[in-house]
């Protein structure tokens, strides 16, 4: 309820700030509180208007808690604010006036009231839907509680499963199952990235700590297939990281030891391992890793490593760099030069009400947006205006954005053929464009790093 009712009086308005104005308007606001709680709300619920009846007890049982609270407050305040009952207090209300205006009888009216209104809304019966819901996560609970029961750690079988003969599965997304098992990532990250992954060959190289960790993220989250490319042997210390590793494999190559564990992972996934080298030659590039999509390095030697990035830029493979030593890591894509991202941030389309919009010349105007907005659009930003009144043609129209501040920015087009000022309305919308970046090739990355270095 508004704390200023008496100012909404024929000229009382000029009193506001005053200590006779401010008395008065708690006068006249007490009055007011008091018979909220006795007409407008004990009576309701009690004699609800005919037709309204459950909704009016609905409203009241779910505000309860927020409208006690409200007269609480009412209560303390009337132990201390002054109040003078004349003027508009009196002549509007003079039976209510002249009880009030004996010390203390205010607040003493209104705790009997208010013990009056807990008791009926206390009394309010939960409504037939909220008590369907209540009775519905009763049973969800309970169902919860049976699927919670813990089974004996000693009875729990912990092998990974050998069986060569697993039937592999593809990846089809338009099949309605492949899609229900992915649809948490399919919600995050949109179908078509989906897709495109569901259909890469990748390589992972080094079945060390980090190795192992992409590898495990990729087939869990699926693509056409894996293979895990490592040379060396697993040594005790490879066990402080690689969760795939225990004592068993003690001098085993690495990536075969925990291949067919991957596996299990996910079936729909062709998983493999190579205990080769990487390739370091031109010839043996093109005969070995021209099948893959992208290509992840770890523990790879950096002269190597430009090397294959060289190559991987000349067939349009995608290389991923990683290394990690202790709290401290780094990532370097290399994408190309002409790498298309669809959706910049995955973030749903921008848009914000305007106030108003000025046409400065033929090619920019002016965009304001209402008082209490602001709008997140950037430099170079593709939008377009919808539902304006006024300026004739504008409507559908697209229009490049320049940032001026939080609540207003140009947009630049053409402007030639618009027509009539703004009168009303609008709304500016984002316009989801595909964007090209360019990426550095590792060569030129570590020699901006040898330059730091210096």
């Amino acid at each position: 309820m508004s704390d200023l009712v008496y100012y909404n009086e024929p000229s009382c308005e000029s009193e506001m700030g005053t200590p006779s104005g401010e008395a008065k308007n708690e006068a006249y606001s007490n009055i007011v509180r008091y018979a909220n709680i006795k007409f407008a709300m004990i009576e309701q619920i009690l004699k609800p208007s005919k037709g309204f009846e459950e909704v009016i007890k609905r409203h009241f049982y779910l505000k309860k808690e927020q409208i006690l609270k409200e007269v609480q407050g009412w209560i303390e305040r009337s132990k201390t604010a002054t109040a003078k009952y004349t003027s508009f207090s009196y002549d509007h209300n003079s039976t209510w006036a002249n009880k009030f205006n004996k010390p203390g009888e205010y607040t003493k009216m209104l705790k009997d009231i208010y013990r009056e209104l807990e008791a009926t809304l206390n009394g309010l019966p939960l409504p037939q839907d909220l008590k369907q819901k209540s009775e519905d996560e009763k049973m969800e609970k309970e169902k919860k509680k049976e699927k919670m029961k813990f089974e004996n750690i000693e009875n729990v079988d912990m092998s990974y499963n050998d069986d060569d003969k697993k039937i592999q599965k593809e990846i089809n997304l338009n099949d309605d199952k492949v899609k229900d098992r992915w649809s948490r990532y399919i919600g995050a990250m949109g179908m078509e990235a989906v897709r495109r992954q569901a259909n890469s060959t990748i390589l992972v190289y080094g079945a060390g700590g980090l190795g192992i960790e992409i590898a495990k993220n990729l087939v869990l989250s699926g693509c056409k297939e894996l293979v895990l490319q490592d040379n060396k042997l697993t040594t005790y210390y490879d066990l402080s990281s690689q969760f795939y590793l225990n004592e068993s494999d003690i001098g085993k190559n690495r990536a075969e030891s925990c291949i067919k564990k991957l596996q299990n992972l996910n079936y729909y996934v062709k998983v493999s391992a190579c205990k080769d080298n990487l390739p370091d030659n031109i010839t043996d590039m093109k005969t070995k890793l021209k099948k893959y999509n992208v290509i992840i390095l770890t523990e790879c030697d950096y002269d190597l490593a430009i090397i294959l990035d060289k190559f991987c830029r000349d067939n349009k493979i995608f290389l991923i760099l990683c290394d990690i030593y202790g709290a401290a890591g780094r990532i370097i894509n290399d994408f190309g030069d002409e790498f298309i991202v669809n959706d910049k941030d995955g973030e749903d389309a921008k848009e914000v009400m305007i106030k108003s919009v000025t046409i400065k010349d033929e090619k920019t105007a002016e965009v304001c947006v209402l008082d209490g907005l602001r709008h997140d659009f950037s430099d170079h930003d593709l939008v377009e205006l919808i539902e304006v009144v006024g300026l004739d043609g504008i409507n559908k129209k697209q229009f490049e954005v320049k940032s001026l501040a939080k609540d207003k920015f140009e947009i630049i087009g053409d402007f030639k053929d618009i027509k009539n000022p703004y009168q009303r309305n609008g709304i500016v919308k984002e316009i989801k464009t595909q964007k090209k970046i360019k990426f550095n090739s590792l060569k030129d990355v570590f020699n901006v790093f040898k330059e730091e270095e210096k």
